[in-house]
């Protein structure tokens, strides 16, 4: 399953888009800011 880190600051647009893209089948990831985005991917990183 292809995935998507969808970043931005206003939460009802980050709804929107993550109603989209899991409808569309995919798996969906937010984050409400350029800093919180880096902390995800950097996490994710650390897990590999």
């Amino acid at each position: 399953m292809p995935a998507i880190l969808i970043v931005d600051d206003e939460s009802e647009m980050v709804l929107v888009l993550k109603n989209f893209f899991t409808r569309n089948g995919f798996k969906v990831f937010s984050a409400g800011g350029g800093q919180n985005a880096m902390l995800f991917l950097e996490s994710k990183k650390k897990k590999q």
